[in-house]
C-alpha cells in the first residue's frame, strides 16, 4: 500500500499545474484525498515554499550523524519523537535514519552474565574438555531467564573471549584451520546490496536473500556485528560517507 507521500510525487506533475493555475494545498488535499503535508513535501522539492527552520535543522542534523533512531534523534535535538517523524516523512534523508536506539539497555550485566557461565561450568559433569554453546544450553535449560548462548557472542564477539571473562574454561573449537571467509566489511557490503537492491530493511529478509545469493549470513552477521540495527546503522554509515 502506498504512502500519501508516494502517490503525491505520483501525480506530481498534476500538483505544480494545479499550484500554477492557483489552487492552494488545502483545495488540492481535499481534491486529491491525501494529506497537506505530503502535497507541500512534493511541491518542496520543485522549489516551491521553503521548509521550516526546525524541519530543515533535523534534516541537516540527519546528514551529518547518519544512523540515529527517531528516538535518538528526539533525545538530541529536544523535539518530539512525533515532530521528527513528521519532519522526516517523504525526504530522501528518512533512509539514513535506524528504526530503534542504536545503544538499547542491555538486559543483563556482565556480572549475571559471568554468574550464568560459571553456574553452567559448576554442573558440567566432566570439566576437562571445557564448557560449549550446546552444552550451556543444556545444562542452563531449566534456569528461568538464563542468558541465550547467543547473547554472548553479541556481547563478548566469540564464546571462548565469553569463558574467559568468566573465568572459566571454553570447549576447544572444533576446527582449528578455520579461516576467516568474510570481513566485517563484506557482511556491511551485502547488507548494503540487499537494502538496495530489495528495498527491504528486515533481518530476516536479509537472511533469507543471504542464503539464496551466497552472502554473509545472518547468524554470522549478528556474531560479528553485534545485531542488525548495528549492520544497518555501519551499512548507513559507510554509504553516507
Amino acid at each position: 500500500m502506498t504512502t500519501h507521500y508516494e502517490q503525491a510525487a505520483q501525480i506530481s506533475a498534476e500538483l505544480l499545474a494545479a499550484h500554477e493555475r492557483g489552487e492552494s494545498v488545502s483545495s488540492l488535499s481535499k481534491q486529491y484525498g491525501l494529506r497537506r503535508e505530503a502535497i507541500t513535501a512534493e511541491l518542496t522539492k520543485h522549489g516551491i515554499g521553503a521548509p521550516s527552520a526546525a524541519r530543515s535543522a533535523v534534516l541537516d542534523y540527519v546528514r551529518l550523524h547518519p544512523g540515529l533512531s527517531v528516538e535518538d534523534l528526539s533525545l538530541r535535538l529536544d523535539l518530539s519523537k512525533s515532530s521528527v517523524s513528521r519532519y522526516l516523512r517523504g525526504t530522501d534523508e528518512h533512509r539514513l535514519v535506524v528504526s530503534r536506539k542504536t545503544n538499547p539497555q542491555q538486559r543483563f550485566s556482565d556480572g549475571q552474565m559471568a554468574d550464568a557461565l560459571k553456574e553452567a561450568f559448576r554442573r558440567l559433569p566432566d570439566r576437562s574438555k571445557g564448557l560449549s554453546r550446546k552444552r550451556y544450553k543444556e545444562l542452563m535449560a531449566d534456569v528461568p531467564d538464563a542468558p541465550a548462548a547467543a547473547t554472548f557472542i553479541r556481547r563478548y564477539g566469540s564464546w571462548s573471549e565469553a569463558c574467559r571473562l568468566a573465568g572459566v574454561t571454553a570447549a576447544k573449537a572444533r576446527r582449528d584451520n578455520y579461516v576467516q571467509t568474510h570481513t566485517n566489511q563484506d557482511i556491511i557490503d551485502a547488507v548494503t546490496e540487499f537494502i538496495q537492491n530489495s528495498g527491504q530493511t528486515s533481518y530476516h529478509g536479509y537472511a533469507a536473500w543471504a542464503r539464496e545469493n551466497g552472502r554473509p549470513s545472518g547468524p554470522l552477521l549478528v556474531q560479528r556485528l553485534g545485531g542488525w540495527a548495528e549492520a544497518r546503522r555501519l551499512a548507513i554509515k559507510d554509504q553516507a560517507a
